[in-house]
């Protein structure tokens, strides 16, 4: 019955694993509206990562390991412990609003997993957690020659992640707004995370050497934690974190007003990355018995080759 249970546990994951690059954005055949969609969304998660929170475990609040000649990071770890979440469990669930040749999918990836915490002398405690992101997607669908119906991912919403317990959200906090800088130019403002809507071919492009200010509002009336992680790319296994402040330190601007600023160098290999920009209420890491209150929100970009 044991083995039985696990090959039907290796099925599903199997099932519901992710192929990364090299795959068209088309779906065709005649299988349903809803596989074909499905199919789509498996096959190009490269702008469609959901992962940038796993620290594999506990870190130090500032790390970089995804480029060995890149600089330590500059900013000196203002917060005592160390910490990280380690996933363990993944499911996956889509649902489905097809009118015609139009189509909207929302998909809502639980992540299960523990949250580690120390300090300087060594491991002190850790607490599971729950972890919800959603994306929509938005589908088109076109006849080919042969008089299929194509389905062609048009655009999706950008990653929004908060905290659960089971499908109820637990966060106390949001994020209200997300601006860019490249190079002291602003590149972008997402006044509303949870609802952004980005084409595929307007993913910003960042060349090599370009420095990333990013700058989070938050409305919370507690002390956070915030992080910025940078170059996720589950392919290239590129994952680096550094602290968001909000203490009036360069990149920040006025400390205490609830906007949490970070800063990195594109330093990644060419390609498609991700940053994503992190909160945990401090009690989350400071107090064993507290509830994991967290909230993360994600963007994609370019490296380009020159």
């Amino acid at each position: 019955m044991k083995a039985q249970k696990n090959l039907a546990l290796n099925l599903l994951l199997t099932s519901l694993a992710i192929a990364f690059y090299g795959c068209s954005d088309d779906s065709v055949g005649t299988t349903s509206t809803e596989n074909q969609i499905q199919g789509v969304v498996e096959t190009n998660t490269d702008t469609f990562e959901e992962e940038g929170i796993n620290d594999d475990g506990m870190q130090e609040v500032s790390y970089n390991n995804f480029d060995s000649t890149a600089p330590a990071p500059t900013d000196q770890p203002a917060f005592p412990y160390r910490f990280g979440r380690k996933i363990t469990e993944r499911e996956k669930y889509f649902t489905f609003s097809i009118d015609g040749t139009t189509a909207t999918s929302t998909i809502t990836k639980e992540l299960k997993g523990t949250l580690k915490v120390g300090n300087s002398n060594g491991f002190l405690f850790e607490k599971t957690f729950e972890h919800t992101i959603k994306r929509n997607v938005d589908f088109a669908g076109t006849t080919n020659s042969n008089g299929e119906l194509v389905w062609k991912w048009e655009n999706t919403y950008v990653a929004t992640g908060f905290s659960s317990d089971a499908t109820t959200p637990t966060n106390t906090f949001d994020i209200q707004s997300v601006t860019f800088l490249v190079n002291g130019t602003n590149l972008i403002t997402v006044d509303s995370p949870e609802t952004f809507v980005i084409k595929k071919d307007t993913i910003p492009v960042f060349h090599k050497d370009d420095l990333v200010k990013v700058f989070a509002t938050v409305n919370s009336s507690e002390e956070l934690v915030g992080l910025l992680h940078y170059g996720v790319n589950h392919k290239e296994h590129h994952l680096a974190r550094r602290m968001l402040h909000d203490d009036g330190i360069a990149p920040d601007v006025t400390a205490n007003d609830g906007v949490y600023s970070g800063e990195w160098n594109a330093r990644q290999k060419v390609g498609v990355h991700h940053v994503v920009v992190d909160f945990m209420s401090k009690a989350t890491i400071e107090n064993e018995t507290a509830a994991y209150n967290s909230v993360s929100w994600g963007f994609p970009y370019k490296i380009a080759t020159n």
